[in-house]
This record gives C-alpha cells, structure tokens and sequence, in this order.
C-alpha cells in the first residue's frame, strides 16, 4: 500500500512477517509477568488487564485532550446494539460509576433508534428483537433508554423518543411513535434509490439526522457517538468516491455541529479500532450484534477492502485515518472566487501561469505583502485558515452559507462557470438531448439553468414544483404554512437539485416521487422553484423589450 523513496526507485512496505500467536510462550508487553491473551497488530501481545488499561486510557484520553467537555454536563449516547455501541455503553457505565477523582462527569441517556425499515437491517421480527435487547442491555446497567424509529424523520413534525422501562415493549413503542404510511414512505424512498450505494448514503443520512433530531427533541445539545477509527477510515475512503469528499471533516472530527439543530456531535471511540473493540467486549463478556455486511455498496467494498488490507499491513487504518484527519472544512469563499484570478502561495494574483498581472497605466500599485489598504476589507478570494485551541468549541465554517436541504452541510453546488460542476452540468444536458434535437439550444438550457442555480436563495414559500429535465411531470402534494390545505404543485428536477449537495444529487437522481421526501426539503425546493420562476419571468421580459426596441 505505502511506500518510500530509496535512490531512484521505490522500496515497497513489507508486510508483517514476525507474527506472535496466542498460546505461545510470549509475556505481556508491558508487564512482563502475565500470559498473553490479546495480541494487536500482530506482534503487540497484552494480558488481560494490561488491554482492558490500555482501551480504557485510549477512550479517556481522546475526551481529555480535546477539553470540549464541561463537568456534570448532560449527554445523549447513541446506542445500537453493534460492537462499537456495547463499548462505548460499558466505557461510559465504568467511568460514571467510578468513585475516584477519575470519575467520567457527563451525565447520559441512551438512545436506540429502530432501522427495522431499513433494506441494510434484519428483516421486522428480527429487527424488534434487536431493539429490545439494545434497550434491555441499558436498562439492565441502571441507565436511561429512549427508544424512536428512523422513519420518524419523515414526519411533518418533530417525534419526541419515549422512554423504555423496564417493562416496555418496543413493538407497543413503535405503534405509538409511527403510522403504517410513514412505514411504507420509508421503504419506498430507500426502494426508489437507483442503487444499493444509493439506498445505503439515503440511510445513513437520514440515520444521522434523525439522531440529531432526536437529541434535540429530548432538549440535550450533545449527541456521543461510537464511531470507530476502522469506520473512520472507511468513511474517509467511500466519501471521496461518491462525491462527498468536501464533507470528511465534519464526518470524521472528534466534535462537530449540526448547524441545524445546534447540536455538538462527539466520537470519543474515533481512535480504537474495530478489532481492538471486538477485543474488549470478548474480554469484558458483552454480547452484541454483529452488523450488517453490505457488500453489494461502495461503503461495504471499502470496509472488505480496509479489513483486508488491514491484516496484512497494520499501519492501514492509522494511515489513512491520520491523513483524513488532516483535511480541512470545505471553505464556500474558496470555491465562489473567480475562475479567472486566483491567488498563489505567496498572495499574489496570478491568472493560472503563475505571472502576475499587468498594472493598468494609472492604477494604483498593489499593496506590499502582510498589508492591507486603508479603509478596505480582505478580498473575498483570501482564504483564512483557523486552528482551534484546546479547550474552545469549534466554530461552524461559513456560518453565513446555504447548507444542502437534505444532509444539512455547507452547499458545493455553488461554483464557478469554468468548474468541473459545470461541467458535468452541461455534459448530462447534452447527454439527455435527443438524436434529433437542438443541441445548441440544450447547451444555452444548461448554461442558463446553472447561472440560475448559483442564484438561487431559499425563501418562505406556499409552493412546490417538481418536474425533471426532460418535461416530465410528476404531483407532489405539499401543505401551506400558513392555511394547511392541501395542494398539488409541480417543481422541475433542477429546482431539487439547486437546494441539494453534489452527493445528495446523486443518492437522489433517481427518486421521482418528491412526496417521499422529507417536509423541509420539499419546502426548499418549493422556495427554488418560485425564484427560479421569477427570475427566468425576468429574462423573458427583459429578451422582449429589446426585442421590441
């Protein structure tokens, strides 16, 4: 996988090839005294109590460091029932119930969401048995459970988690949180993705923001996630392929904020990996359910080809982990400035061939570096890079840009005409274009449908429209905020995509039923649609008058 330069050539990693097994005559690495029963790596033997020392400082440590924490502060944890979920349950239940200056001061509940909908989870009878034992296991341990299903994000409105006691019943708790018609809504958005990638980016973001929703619901600002370094990793590797690799960083920090709800997401577990957790929770006798293998997806393939690789070379996960931890935020400045001028490394404007250009006679010389003009603002193409400090919370990036309608990160969309994105725009008009047609015309369509697109602003609107590019139209019915009556609108595939990410518009090219999505993403495609209609009005009237003229 990785390799240095040795002289001219390149000398090739070695694979690990001293490999320690359990049973020999090998001590722990750290004690000398006891047998091993842990080996990492391949070569890093541990006893028992050395492991359980060793996980439990990794978990400890990644909170302690980062100092994001305060004392007694209330937490919601997202529990699964998966190997990563158990641990972080039993990290948390020991460390709040330590009696020791080393006692972990948060104070959580638990939340279960129900994927029983979902095409990646077991089949519905089995789906409630996975429920009741995530639940069970919290309660057994004297904490909080609260329990809701994940097509409660599709609702009108928020669906508050109910509590599970000790004598509830998750079936009895679903029936009361969710409708056949919210049931059905579900599977047949997951069902109209075009592909299993597609069905599994569709779930996870609605998983995702269905969390958030939840710990906002249950008035808790701080959300705990057990997300491994191995699904980090992963991660890391199925977003750059599937268009979303602007968005790494906020998947993959120790603490991120949902710029929607307020809400801080934590991932205490991001630097143990998947086999160390199996470790623990073999050592420590939980039980737990083995996930789902999604091999038929570009997030599964990944995970097959990750864990491969992963034995074989130890340093995988880590590398890429590292390295992905080294990505900044997608910065909306950056990707709006010209196309035409950019600016070097050494803050000198420079129009590609990395000359300088020429000062018009009677202008004004260009300011010397580290200096700015009296009286003016740092040009909008600058880009300022901001490093936290320990103990301070992150700051949103771009607080002030237009966040995509359906997984709530910054909007990539809004590029440039001389892009790959634009690019990609007219090459799919052109594409769609028939044997026989104006393939001028459909290059001037296009052209003009992305110039709308950069304008288009979210606004309050009592309208939807939803009809692809090809003329096809297809009802929606949508509710007015203001009288909630029913009505049928029509809004074009452009409108959609002009509120959505370029890893949201491919997850949902192929759903046509706008009905299936969630309520707030049809209100922003509705208020798309009226702009994108007035200004095109606009166009019109402005073509006839010189026309006339």
């Amino acid at each position: 996988m990785c390799s240095v330069f040795d002289g001219d050539g390149i000398q090739e990693l070695a694979a690990v090839t001293t490999e320690i097994l359990l049973g020999s005559n090998s001590v722990c690495r750290k004690c000398h005294l006891q047998p091993v029963e842990v080996i990492l790596h391949k070569t890093d033997p541990y006893c028992k109590k050395c492991f359980l020392a060793f996980a439990t400082h990794k978990f400890r440590s990644c909170i302690g460091k980062h100092k994001l924490l305060p004392a007694g502060c209330p937490m919601v944890v997202g529990v699964s029932g998966g190997p990563s979920s158990s641990a972080l349950l039993h990290f948390i239940h020991q460390g709040i119930t330590l009696t020791s200056l080393k006692k972990l001061r948060i104070d959580p509940i638990f939340l279960h969401i129900d994927e029983h909908c979902s095409p990646f989870s077991m089949h519905e009878a089995d789906g409630i048995d996975v429920a009741e034992r995530a639940c069970r296991a919290v309660t057994k341990l004297g904490l909080k459970c609260y329990y809701t299903t994940l097509e409660t994000i599709l609702a009108e409105k928020p669906v508050t988690p109910l509590p599970f006691l000790q004598g509830s019943s998750c079936a009895q708790l679903r029936d009361r949180l969710t409708t056949p018609l919210l049931r059905t809504k579900m599977q047949c958005l997951l069902q109209s993705c075009g592909s299993l990638t597609a069905q599994e980016s569709v779930w996870q973001t609605l998983l995702q923001r269905c969390l958030v929703s939840a710990c906002a619901s249950l008035d808790h600002s701080r959300l705990m996630l057990g997300t491994s370094a191995s699904a980090i990793a992963a991660t890391i590797l199925s977003f750059m392929a599937q268009g979303r690799g602007a968005y790494i960083p906020q998947h993959v920090s120790f603490c991120t904020v949902d710029r929607v709800m307020g809400v801080h997401v934590y991932r205490p577990l991001r630097e143990l990996m998947a086999d160390e957790l199996m470790h623990y929770n073999r050592l420590m006798d939980i039980t737990f359910e083995d996930p789902p293998q999604h091999n038929g997806t570009v997030n599964g393939c990944t995970h097959n080809f990750l864990g491969r690789l992963q034995s074989e070379f130890p340093s995988t996960v880590p590398t890429v982990f590292r390295t992905g931890d080294k990505l900044l935020a997608y910065d909306i400045k950056a990707s709006t400035a010209s196309s035409t001028l950019s600016i070097n490394s050494s803050g000198i404007p420079s129009n590609g061939d990395g000359v300088e250009p020429a000062v018009a006679e009677g202008a004004e010389p260009a300011a010397a570096e580290g200096s700015e003009p009296a009286g003016t603002e740092p040009a909008a193409a600058e880009v300022t890079e901001t490093v936290a400090t320990e103990g301070t919370e992150p700051a949103a990036a771009d607080e002030g840009a237009e966040l995509c309608g359906f997984c709530f990160c910054t909007l990539d969309t809004t590029q440039p005409e001389a892009s790959a994105l634009s690019a990609t725009v007219v090459s799919t008009r052109l594409s769609r274009a028939r044997a026989y047609g104006d393939i001028d015309s459909d290059m001037r369509a296009a052209s003009t449908e992305l110039s709308l697109e950069n304008n288009v602003k979210s606004k309050p609107s009592g309208t939807v429209s939803l009809e692809d590019s090809d003329q096809t139209s297809v009802s929606v019915v949508g509710l007015d905020s203001a009288s909630h009556d029913g009505y049928t609108v029509i809004i074009s595939k452009a409108d959609l995509d002009s509120v959505l990410c370029y890893g949201c518009r491919i997850a949902l090219n192929s759903v046509t039923d706008a009905t299936l999505l969630p309520i707030d993403l049809q209100k922003r495609a509705t208020a798309a649609s009226s702009v994108r209609r007035a200004q095109r009005g606009m166009n019109v009237d402005q073509h006839t008058s010189v026309h006339n003229e």
